[in-house]
């Protein structure tokens, strides 16, 4: 509120002090306090019990996927009726305003306001429901009124790189990531390895302005929906060892089909954990009395002249550098997910997600040895098999689009049919020196 026409502000909070249970702000006195967090949490700890259906007590499960379909009610904002106490200004004028602050980084839904009351003696002496074009009383200086809903004309359009692994500048780092991912071949009954390798060749990135840049993740957003997502040349699932697939290979919906392997699952999850982790990593919701040593047998294998360490412990315990390099990481492709207090057995989103990342590229020629299997034989990492990513070289987006396979939630990209497309060819002798690849646009 001010009462020098804007000059200085003081800082109002409500009656009811549960409205803005935040004790922090992002710029010290200038958001303390505030109404951060989720509208409808009564206590600060990131739960809307005001929310239908929300469960106060109950732990919300943090996956590595976020499913908007299946999103707790707890994690959820609802409206809420906050008031104010103007008595001190009463028989003056005063300016009332609402300020919001954003973040620099992350971008969240913002701020709606609706149906503001000013009274005195329980009678209304000012309303707004802002349905209409706002009275004289409210100025909107950085609001928006809203019908709730919106028709915005948003930029969207492809970005093309090419991409060499090992090449100098940014390319380089890519090649870096050794990481050796285990799991539980059912059919062998035994531990393995799978390493993804970065292909070169160029990537296309699809960036849809519908969506704020920290907007990117399709499985919260929806399938292939996101702010910039990579349109995957290759977005069948990587075929394991003893893991049924259903989908066709080739026509670019292949899945895991897992719903009736939650024995052997659950037995390789926990074959698979207490191989990489040792008893500090293990985690606290699960029996990890059965595994049988303390110890992490992982760190006991070479793999190709380094030792293996579980991936977190490396990051956490070595600055990035010599420390950390002379390790080689060891990752999983299993985990779990608590429902109703019970674990449900099922693969590594965040992994399967990174290794889609590595085939994305479109590419003149096979890459041989894309996706390699490993054994541990006598304390060594031994390399049992490698499949080669075959050549794509062309992209359309006709309809019906082949880029967002509909079995993985976090992959692929819904791409509109607008009349797009590109191929491949070789460099003409007369190209300049160093080109890899000519890029040939059509767009209809």
């Amino acid at each position: 509120a001010s009462v020098d026409d804007g000059a200085t502000w003081t800082r109002l909070v409500p009656s009811d002090r549960r409205f803005m249970p935040a004790t922090h702000g992002h710029d010290g006195k200038q958001t303390l306090p505030g109404f951060t967090g989720l509208s409808g949490d009564l206590d600060g700890d990131g739960k809307n019990e005001s929310a239908k259906g929300c469960d106060p007590k109950k732990a919300i499960v943090h996956g590595d996927e976020k499913d908007a379909a299946q999103k707790d009610p707890c994690q959820g904002p609802t409206w809420v009726r906050p008031s104010f106490d103007l008595s001190a200004y009463a028989g003056k004028a005063v300016r009332v305003r609402l300020r919001y602050f954003t973040d620099m980084a992350a971008v969240m839904r913002g701020l709606l306001i609706d149906d503001v009351q000013v009274t005195a003696g329980g009678a209304p002496v000012l309303a707004e429901d802002f349905e209409q074009k706002p009275g004289r009383a409210w100025r909107l200086d950085g609001f928006t009124p809203s019908p709730g809903q919106h028709t915005l004309l948003v930029p969207h359009y492809y970005l093309l790189e090419h991409r060499d692994p090992g090449a100098a500048g940014y390319d380089a780092g890519i090649v870096r990531d050794t990481t050796f991912r285990f799991f539980w071949d059912p059919a062998q009954k035994k531990v393995r390895a799978l390493r993804a390798r970065a292909r070169p060749g160029v990537v296309a990135w699809y960036y849809d302005g519908a969506y704020a840049w920290s907007e990117n993740d399709p499985a919260t957003n929806g399938p292939g929906q996101g702010f910039l997502l990579a349109v995957d040349a290759l977005p069948d699932e990587v075929p394991l060892p003893g893991y049924p697939l259903a989908g066709t290979p080739g026509a670019f919906d292949t899945q895991y089909r897992l719903d009736d392997a939650q024995a052997w699952l659950e037995e390789g999850f926990f074959a698979m954990m207490c191989f990489v982790r040792d008893a500090g990593w293990r985690p606290r919701d699960l029996d990890t009395s059965r595994c049988p040593t303390a110890d992490a047998p992982a760190a006991r294998v070479d793999a190709f002249g380094k030792p293996l360490l579980y991936s977190y412990k490396i990051i956490n315990d070595f600055l990035p550098g010599p420390d950390r390099e002379r390790y080689a990481a060891a990752g999983e492709l299993l985990d779990y997910r608590l429902k109703d207090g019970k674990p449900v057995w099922r693969m590594r989103d965040r992994s399967l997600r990174y290794l889609h990342t590595l085939d994305a590229p479109f590419s003149l020629e096979a890459f041989p040895d894309g996706v390699e299997i490993f054994d541990v034989v006598d304390g060594k990492l031994v390399k049992a098999e490698g499949r080669a990513y075959p050549a794509v070289a062309a992209f359309t987006d006709a309809t019906p689009a082949r880029w967002l396979n509909p079995g993985l939630r976090f992959g692929g990209v819904a791409v509109p049919d607008v009349g797009f497309s590109f191929r491949l060819t070789a460099p003409k002798p007369d190209a300049p020196p160093g080109a890899r690849v000519k890029v040939w646009f059509d767009w209809n």
